[in-house]
């Protein structure tokens, strides 16, 4: 059993939380589970201490690391102000205060906005779909292959723009230059790293009831560009989606709080978790790179 105890912060319904809580357990480690939705109600902190119902106090010392899946809250809403106020001071302990935090939500910002990621990252010698942004406007008939999506770290499923519709779009949407070949999700978890080939007959693999997971086998210069993605984004913990497409890697987008156990469970051979757990508890990370 480990001495001290891994933080775990976000949701209750939150599956990713709960399938790496369970494994936390079977590994007879302590855990802190903080629901993000009372702090401030019930759950309070200050510079020294944690203070839990029906746990008592938990000291900052204690905490070995922190899995980080807080969504925060919209600053626009109405909240009381004891509850925006536990959220602004754990924000600002997160940041600054822990010393191993998965991830940091200064760092986990950039998922906000694919095409701010696209420019930071234009430099890394991966190929970049084209792409353009619209909000209120009218998409007309085009001959290309464009696929739709979110904008922002809100979760959208994938798919083809209808050529033969005017379509009036609302919100901002993002369109981008449909790739035709195959998807390959990265894990960077520390200095490990986990790539899997998934082939399916629908462009979002993520609803095909019919998909399949391989362990792929990077080229070390696509395993280095991938660590130095997680490196300029300051994320010990990301998920990076690419194609694979005649000879050629293209970015879509790094996702900063990666639903990972959706990997892990379609291929129980991948280790994510065992590395996740060693980077929370400080032990030398001695994973051999896949």
């Amino acid at each position: 059993m480990t001495k001290g105890y891994i933080l775990l912060i976000g949701e209750p319904s939150d599956v990713v939380l709960q399938y790496f809580g369970s494994y936390l357990l079977e590994q007879n480690c302590n855990v802190v589970y903080i629901n993000q939705n009372l702090l401030g109600v019930t759950v309070n902190l200050d510079s020294n201490y944690w203070y839990l119902p029906n746990f008592g106090k938990v000291s900052h010392t204690e905490i070995l690391g922190v899995y980080n899946r807080c969504m925060g809250f919209d600053p626009l809403a109405k909240i009381a102000s004891a509850v925006y106020n536990a959220n602004i001071f754990l924000s600002g302990m997160l940041d600054y205060e822990y010393t191993l935090v998965v991830n940091r939500p200064s760092a986990m910002l950039s998922n906000n906005s694919k095409p701010l990621q696209n420019y930071l990252l234009r430099t890394f010698g991966l190929e970049h779909p084209e792409y353009i942004c619209v909000a209120n406007a009218v998409i007309v008939q085009h001959s290309c292959n464009i696929i739709y999506k979110s904008i922002c770290s809100i979760h959208s499923i994938v798919n083809k723009v209808q050529t033969a519709n005017k379509s009036f779009v609302k919100e901002p949407l993002l369109l981008q230059q449909a790739i035709n070949g195959y998807n390959v999700r990265v894990h960077v978890v520390g200095k490990s790293l986990f790539a899997t080939k998934i082939t399916a007959k629908q462009i979002d693999y993520r609803y095909c009831k019919y998909n399949k997971h391989e362990v792929y086998n990077l080229p070390a210069e696509i395993k280095s560009i991938c660590y130095q993605i997680a490196g300029k984004l300051q994320l010990l913990f990301c998920g990076i989606d690419l194609i694979f497409m005649q000879g050629k890697y293209y970015f879509l987008e790094v996702n900063t709080a990666p639903g990972y156990n959706y990997y892990e469970q379609s291929f129980p051979e991948s280790d994510i978790s065992a590395a996740l757990y060693k980077l929370l508890i400080g032990e030398k990370n001695d994973f051999a790179t896949q």
